[in-house]
């Protein structure tokens, strides 16, 4: 969309045919498509997508087959503006790295990681302790503008954003911790794990490192500083 003209690219349906999220390679000239699949890798052979700026934005091609994962059902996608990684989020609750160089899929936090931090009992509104389970866990991803922290936003069940180290060097990522948000729903403002969150659906990042959060049903758009403050 610019100035007011809504182009249509390209159809993704001989490739990817549920795209849940895109983001910009480091240049801005390749644009990859995240493919949520739901596991059908007969029906559904692709799992990142890609168009190129050189190509008009039309000449979808595969970037990660989805062969190269367990499990590809990716919900999210981001790559990291210092070295140009390319890392995708996928049900339930992983996330990988694409290394270019070997063609494979490093997986760089895993799900009994995440389930340490998402599943188990947390505080309602009303202060009760409400008991979140389930093996689900959509989620989106964002760097940090230094590309030294990866924020998870987590939705279905467990509600807020979880955030990691990441070495540029070692190419992995440590201690993931809660950030913002208790995970339970709720619109509240207030430092890291006081606050509440309602589905945090997108992540946007500005310079300064502020995350702003689209919640899925919040009516609202949140702001998280780099100190934690909802």
């Amino acid at each position: 969309m610019k100035d007011g003209r809504i182009e249509t690219l390209c159809a993704t349906t001989s490739l990817v045919n549920n795209v849940r999220s895109i983001c910009f390679s480091v240049t801005g000239d390749t644009l990859f498509i995240a493919n949520d699949n739901g596991n059908n890798i007969t029906g559904n052979p692709v799992a990142v997508g890609m168009v190129t700026r050189k190509g008009g934005f039309k000449d979808l091609q595969s970037y990660i087959a989805s062969e190269k994962f367990p499990h590809p059902h990716i919900n999210g996608i981001a790559v990291n503006p210092k070295d140009g990684s390319v890392f995708t989020y996928h049900w339930p609750r992983q996330v990988y790295r694409y290394n270019q160089a070997t063609g494979t899929c490093e997986n760089v936090i895993n799900n009994e990681q995440f389930n340490d931090l998402v599943v188990g009992f947390f505080p309602d509104a009303d202060g009760n302790m409400q008991d979140i389970s389930g093996n689900g866990g959509y989620g989106c991803l964002a760097f940090s503008p230094d590309g030294k922290t990866l924020s998870w936003g987590g939705r279905d069940p467990y509600q807020g954003i979880l955030k990691a180290d990441y070495d540029l060097t070692t190419k992995t990522c440590s201690n993931l911790n809660r950030f913002a948000g208790n995970g339970v729903w709720g619109i509240i403002d207030g430092q890291g794990t006081a606050a509440r969150m309602d589905q945090p659906n997108q992540i946007a990042v500005d310079k300064d490192g502020n995350l702003f959060v689209t919640p899925r049903f919040g009516h609202s758009i949140r702001k998280v500083t780099p100190e934690g403050y909802v």
